[in-house]
């Protein structure tokens, strides 16, 4: 579990928000799990814009974003991330994150 981030019981607010269980050793039945679940979230920073996210690393983070498969570049904190780091590439609570997407045209 990671140490840092906030803890609620709160429904996922937002697109493509996924739960995260804490603590499985309390959700002995279906019903329990479905009681007891709770949501980590962590604020960063996406594009100078503060945002609550429950994703732990950048692949994730593209998942929840519902980012394309090609055309995305990501940096956080300033250093530019590639495609094959990303499921290796934690985020922390207060991260900078750039993502930049390709477009068509002029």
């Amino acid at each position: 579990m990671p140490a840092q981030g906030k803890v609620t019981s709160d429904l996922p607010h937002g697109k493509n928000k996924q739960p995260r269980v804490v603590n499985d050793s309390v959700c002995p039945t279906i019903r329990d799990c479905f009681i007891y679940t709770l949501f980590i979230y962590m604020d960063i920073n996406i594009n100078n814009k503060k945002t609550s996210i429950t994703s732990t690393n950048l692949q994730e983070l593209a998942q929840e974003m519902s980012l394309p498969e090609k055309g995305v570049a990501m940096a956080i904190n300033n250093q530019m991330i590639p495609r094959t780091e990303w499921a290796n590439t934690p985020i922390a609570e207060g991260a900078d994150v750039i993502i930049i997407k390709a477009a068509c045209g002029g």
